[in-house]
């Protein structure tokens, strides 16, 4: 059999751990079809172990705890595939920008990429493109022979395990036309919404998110609507609209008028005092049987992107959903009036190392084999 080689970034992480445990739950039924795989090099933000036993699939907390200083250089050069019979990639698992910046040169070494990771699809659209060339062309400017593409793919990055770039990227490559996108596109985000009526704190909802995990540890990150513009940047690149993270509207629910550099707890603290603009416009929505929902939205035939909290009636797909989910709907030549819409849970390990799982058997098919 032929040999695939995995490096893994973040194999400590939350989404490292997850996909590493149902990577090794698979590994049978993967060498049944002739997929010879295991995890050779491992890393966190500081250490990384090589040379690790392709038939094994340890903890790596011991291994990184005596591994050596993370040297990306050397962590790629040692994935570097050695004959046309072995294959290599990386699990990127982080949400590094350091990390995604070292994707050109792990191409250029014959190295796939997998990844959850949005710093490269919300990357200066120079930086974006120089990968998405280099997965087809040498670095000497040459197309790649046949079949020795080397891919980057990303479908967690934007809704965790639902199928919404691969969806979007086979609508495209059959010739669809897409015209707009809009969507939920943040889990934590979408609980809040779900939650929030007439004569609630929103302050103390997100208290309690946070408490119950929903949030980031520092809550200003889900609420400045960033990374929804990151993943709204995802979806208009792969439609063409090549912009860049600039060039996207966005409106925080972070007050402008709080400091920026207050601690989570004084934030917290400090954020009901800000609760009345927000108290007003859910309760003029219920007023006109309306939800508020926070909305991701790609125009594509006016090339724009906006990130905003809009109103939507109380039988809108939108205002019908629960817990984290997230929801997508395509406006395309093919899906209209009616939109493909696409709605499941957008957050969680065992969806997001799925999702990234997902790529790597079609991966594994774009290579030959059959899974």
């Amino acid at each position: 059999m032929s040999s695939v080689q995995i490096g893994v970034f973040g194999a400590t992480g939350a989404v490292g751990r997850t996909l590493i445990k149902q990577l090794s739950a698979q590994a049978p039924w993967l060498a049944s079809r002739g997929v010879d795989c295991g995890v050779i090099a491992v890393a966190n933000s500081s250490k990384m172990a090589l040379g690790l036993s392709s038939r094994s699939w340890p903890e790596y907390d011991f291994l990184l705890q005596k591994g050596e200083p993370l040297d990306s250089s050397r962590f790629l050069a040692s994935l570097k595939p050695q004959g046309p019979q072995q294959h290599s990639l990386i699990f990127d698992c982080t949400a590094s920008e350091e990390i995604a910046k070292m994707y050109l040169g792990a191409l250029n070494l014959g190295v796939h990429i997998i990844t959850p990771n949005k710093r490269l699809t919300s990357a200066p659209l120079d930086e974006y493109q120089a990968v998405q060339q280099a997965q087809y062309y040498q670095s000497d400017g040459n197309l790649r022979p046949h079949g020795q593409a080397k891919r980057v793919l990303y479908e967690a990055a934007v809704g965790a395990g639902l199928p919404i770039i691969t969806t979007l990227q086979d609508a495209l490559n059959t010739g669809d036309e897409i015209y707009s996108i809009q969507g939920i596109l943040s889990g934590t985000l979408s609980h809040l919404f779900n939650e929030f009526g007439p004569g609630q704190s929103f302050a103390q909802l997100v208290k309690d998110a946070k408490e119950e995990g929903y949030t980031e540890p520092d809550p200003r990150e889900d609420l400045c609507g960033m990374d929804v513009a990151r993943k709204v940047l995802t979806l208009a690149r792969e439609c063409g609209v090549l912009l860049e993270l600039d060039d996207v509207q966005v409106e925080t629910l972070v007050p402008n008028k709080m400091p920026g550099n207050m601690t989570v707890a004084d934030f917290l603290d400090n954020f009901s005092k800000y609760d009345k603009d927000i108290l007003e416009r859910v309760e003029r929505a219920a007023a006109s049987s309306c939800v508020l929902r926070y909305i991701g939205q790609v125009d594509v035939k006016q090339k724009t992107c906006s990130v905003a909290l809009q109103e939507f009636p109380c039988d809108h797909a939108f205002a019908q959903l629960s817990g984290t989910d997230n929801i997508v709907s395509f406006h395309t030549r093919r899906y209209s009036p009616q939109p493909l819409t696409i709605r499941g849970p957008g957050a969680g390990l065992e969806v997001t190392a799925a999702g990234v799982f997902g790529d790597f058997l079609r991966l594994l098919r774009c290579l030959g084999y059959h899974v």
